[in-house]
């Protein structure tokens, strides 16, 4: 889901991994209180509604930047996961690669 977008490459970011494109972080793969989730941003008007839903809260870190987590679960509905990493690639991706 993450390392298939254009220019994105796998790190570790405080010892989980993580995904970039050019040197920005858009995904995190982490854990907050025993909890598996998945990090990414988003705009904040959009953070402000998904945070709404029990399954997603703002980040401990990053949140006033739109930083937010999805819990992962068996009942993580994997094509909105993937809708937000997009979205999330795309605010964090160069200009080259975003043009068509």
């Amino acid at each position: 889901m993450c390392a298939g977008l254009a220019g994105a490459e796998e790190t570790e970011s405080f010892g989980h991994p993580a995904f970039r494109v050019g040197k920005k972080t858009f995904a995190v793969l982490d854990e907050y209180r025993g909890v598996a989730c998945l990090c990414f941003k988003v705009p904040i008007a959009l953070q402000q509604t998904l945070v709404d839903d029990a399954r997603y809260f703002a980040a401990p870190y990053g949140a006033k930047h739109g930083w937010t987590c999805l819990r992962v679960d068996a009942r993580t509905l994997w094509r909105d996961a993937r809708a937000l990493v997009r979205e999330s690639w795309r605010l964090c991706a160069p200009k080259r690669l975003l043009s068509p």
